[in-house]
């Protein structure tokens, strides 16, 4: 919860540390709570905004100040409480202290806006408890209160819609806003609303109540990127927040059919920005997506929106505004502290459990780095790729990323993707990054996660891509950064039979035992797990050129697993008739490859792994072929759908590599699904075998 600590010497100056993180320091100026350091959200010389940790017990906690010049204040007292419910204050022009409310167009309710009997209305509240998810103290955050509070209009309960922290008119960490709907018999005039949760019920707030307004409204504009930048420049992208746009709430109209172009009306509604129509992608009961007119010089601008309807032309009030002449905006996903950066190599956006690595080249998506050459024209996409007129810089943990190239992409409008390529030498965590152009530096407080080792992101019985694994079996591990080359052992990795448990510098250990090593690229390994391993969760690890990573894996004593065709659509197994051709549809491999689909009452044969120990037994690092039963008492059952098929035999044919030799039960042409179980472990489903008799 944010509090307010007033005092003497506090901070140097006026100090603003907005963003979805807030910093530990504000202005110079540190506190903790019970000698732990909490987020400073402004800090003036008389007064600081602070947070109290969301997992505070409640009772009394000792508060220590530390200013600019780093000298501590005595400690004194706070008292927690499990909730302490307020209404956001609003200083109101004509003086009085009113609530903070706004209506579903982000209108903000005040004496010359008041609300309507019948609207639907956010209340901004305080000390509403814990939420599920949990958002980190100082935290951006989207997520819904775990008890629910009661809304009070005077002595009569008004029912919430929904209540949790999330981002409105106001945007800050420890903000709840709750949905309501103003009842329809409200009377005009000041209403007093409190909120109650867990029997505390907060100080009445004042909303002020008027007749219901007919027409477009305007609130703010805000970057398409992040909602929580609310400063715009010529040729970006932008949200129009305001409602009256389309008739229903929540209605949506996409006014781009044609993506390269975006007409400058829709359903009859046009955005005027200093006597420029906008062009308009999408347009909604409450925003309209537009892109600024290049044609508009940077400086104070207004912006009005008109809707025919019925052949009355309806106005909102205009909206003043000041256009930078650039406005870098990196796109993030809110609640997220991420800046949405992609990775080249796999295509995904880089999150804690997919960091970047040295060497990574990576794109950014960004609004608001102004003309290219060749130039843009407002509401077109080029037919060419564009670079943008001045090049930006990126850092990353304040080190600049090489190869920086801002452009724009045919058929994109407003949007730009600047490529760059990760440096060596970055620290391993959460870093800023930053990017600059013109003397303008992208919004504050966006991470990109770091790794400079292997990045673990999956480990799998390598048949059943299931996450058991077993001894002496083949696993597969997904990741980035597993290995600098990509090949698969040869004979010369072979030595007098024994299997290699390195391979170009890659080792894999589970439980401390090494490895067989397979096959190494940068995204995947093959390996075959050592014998003996004893079940439970176990620690494998993988040490490469990079440096190491650790993960956790499950051993079971058998997890079947069978292999699937590669061949498209990808869910049919792999198996064979006695004369070794292939079990398959007419035309489901290469021309060129025997095939045809199974028979009922003959003998195929699938391969598969995870099927467990076999008698003799066969070691892991020594090179096997031949065969060798499964020694485990626990039968192998095999079903084709419905129907129990018979099993001849189940053992290995080489290392990790099981094969089984199953009579084809006595059923009608299809495809049907094979399961393979031992116990209650079984292999997955959707995997299919063509019948015909």
């Amino acid at each position: 919860m944010p509090v307010l600590l007033n005092g003497t010497n506090l901070a140097a100056g006026a100090a603003d540390c907005p963003g979805p993180k807030v910093p530990l320091t504000c202005g110079s100026a540190s506190v903790t709570v019970n000698n732990r350091a909490v987020p400073v959200r402004i800090a003036y010389p008389t007064q600081l905004i602070t947070y109290i940790p969301v997992d505070q017990a409640a009772g009394q906690v000792s508060v220590v100040v530390k200013n600019h010049l780093g000298v501590n204040s005595a400690p004194f007292t706070v008292t927690v409480d499990p909730y302490a419910p307020g209404i956001q204050k609003l200083s109101d022009t004509s003086g009085s202290v009113l609530g903070f409310f706004s209506d579903a167009s982000q209108r903000v309710i005040s004496r010359t806006s008041p609300a309507s009997p019948g609207q639907e209305l956010t209340v901004y509240a305080l000390g509403l408890g814990p939420t599920s998810p949990v958002v980190p103290t100082g935290e951006m955050g989207a997520a819904p209160v775990t008890t629910m509070p009661t809304l009070w209009i005077g002595n009569r309960a008004v029912p919430l819609l929904s209540v949790g922290l999330g981002c409105g008119v106001l945007c800050d960490p420890g903000i709840y806003l709750g949905r309501f709907v103003l009842p329809p018999d409200t009377l005009s005039g000041d209403q007093f609303i409190s909120i109650e949760i867990s029997g505390r019920r907060s100080n009445p707030a004042t909303l002020v109540v008027g007749f219901a307004q007919t027409g477009p409204a305007v609130g703010y504009l805000q970057s398409t990127l992040d909602p929580a930048v609310r400063t715009v420049s010529p040729g970006m992208m932008a949200n129009v927040v305001g409602g009256g746009f389309l008739s229903g709430p929540g209605s949506v109209s996409q006014c781009a059919i044609d993506p390269t172009y975006w007409p400058t009306k829709c359903q009859g509604v046009t955005v005027t920005i200093n006597g420029r129509q906008a062009p308009m992608m999408s347009l909604g009961s409450n925003f309209i997506t537009i892109q600024i007119p290049f044609e508009v010089s940077s400086g104070p601008a207004t912006l009005t929106v008109e809707r025919t309807v019925d052949n009355q032309t309806l106005k909102s009030a205009a909206l003043s505004f000041t256009l930078d002449a650039l406005t870098p905006t990196l796109a993030v996903n809110p609640p997220s502290v991420y800046a949405g950066v992609v990775i080249q190599s796999s295509g995904g956006v880089a999150t804690a459990t997919n960091p970047l690595l040295a060497g990574d080249t990576i794109f950014v998506y960004v609004a608001g780095l102004g003309q290219t050459n060749p130039q843009m024209v407002t509401g077109f996409s080029l037919i060419q790729l564009a670079r943008t007129v001045l090049t930006p810089s990126v850092t990353i943990g304040g080190k600049p990323l090489e190869g920086v190239v801002a452009e724009v992409l045919p058929g994109m409008i407003g949007l730009y993707r600047v490529t760059a390529r990760v440096p060596t030498g970055l620290s391993a965590g959460d870093l800023p990054i930053v990017l600059e152009i013109g003397g303008k530096k992208s919004q504050a407080g966006l991470l990109v996660p770091v790794a400079n080792g292997p990045v673990l992101s999956a480990v799998t019985n390598s048949a059943s891509g299931a996450r058991d694994i077993v001894s002496g079996s083949w696993i597969t591990i997904y990741g980035r950064g597993l290995s600098a080359t990509t090949r698969e052992w040869t004979e010369n990795d072979i030595l007098y039979d024994w299997l290699p448990t390195q391979l170009d510098g890659v080792n894999v250990a589970i439980n401390d035992t090494p490895a067989v090593v397979a096959y190494v690229s940068p995204t995947q390994l093959n390996v075959l797990a050592p014998d003996g391993l004893p079940p439970g969760p176990l620690d494998l690890t993988i040490q490469n050129s990079l440096g190491w990573q650790k993960t956790t894996v499950n051993v079971k004593p058998y997890a079947p697993g069978l292999f699937v065709s590669p061949a498209p659509p990808g869910n049919y197994l792999v198996a064979l008739h006695t004369d070794w051709s292939y079990v398959a549809r007419p035309g489901q491999l290469p021309p060129n490859v025997a095939m045809r689909p199974a028979q009922p009452g003959e003998t195929i044969v699938f391969f598969g792994t995870g099927f467990g120990p076999t008698n003799p037994p066969v070691s892991a690092y020594h090179r096997f072929s031949g065969s060798a039963s499964l020694s485990s008492p626990m039968p192998v059952r095999v079903q084709f759908g419905s129907a129990q098929a018979k099993v001849t035999y189940t053992g290995l044919v080489g290392n990790g590599l099981y094969q089984m030799n199953v009579e084809v039960p006595d059923l009608p042409d299809g495809d049907y699904e094979v399961i393979v179980s031992m116990g209650t472990e079984s292999s997955p489903r959707s995997r299919y075998i063509p019948v015909k008799r």
